[in-house]
C-alpha cells in the first residue's frame, strides 16, 4: 500500500508521525513523511522518504508572532494562532508533494 504520513508542527508532534511511518515502513508499505525539518536527520536514519515542507514550526513559534504570545497568556490555542503561524508558509507549500510517476 503507498501511503503518505504528513504532519506539521514542533518535534513532540512529529517524532509520533515518524514512528507510525517507520513502521508502516517495516510493514512492508511504501511511505512518504511529509513534514518540516525539524525531524529530518532522524528520518534520515530511520531511511524514511521525506518531503520536507517549506518553513519551520519552531521558528515561527519562536520568532514570538503575536498570536503565539496571546496563546501563550490565555494557554488556549486558537484557530487565529494556527492561521497565523501557518499563513507564511502555506503559499509555498506545493499542491503535490509527489507525483503518481514517483511512486
Amino acid at each position: 500500500m503507498r501511503i503518505v504520513v504528513t504532519g506539521y508542527g514542533s518535534t513532540g508532534d512529529t517524532l509520533p508521525l515518524v514512528a507510525l511511518a517507520a513502521s508502516l515502513q517495516r510493514a512492508g508499505h511504501s511511505v512518504v513523511l511529509v513534514t518540516d525539518e525539524a525531524v529530518g536527520q532522524i528520518a534520515g536514519r530511520l531511511g524514511l522518504d521525506l518531503r520536507v515542507l517549506p518553513g519551520s514550526a519552531r521558528s515561527m513559534l519562536t520568532d514570538g508572532s503575536p498570536g503565539w504570545s496571546r496563546t501563550m497568556k490565555s494557554g488556549r490555542p486558537s484557530m487565529q494562532l494556527f492561521a497565523e503561524v501557518t499563513r507564511p508558509n502555506t503559499s509555498r507549500i506545493p499542491l503535490s508533494c509527489a507525483t503518481e510517476a514517483e511512486w
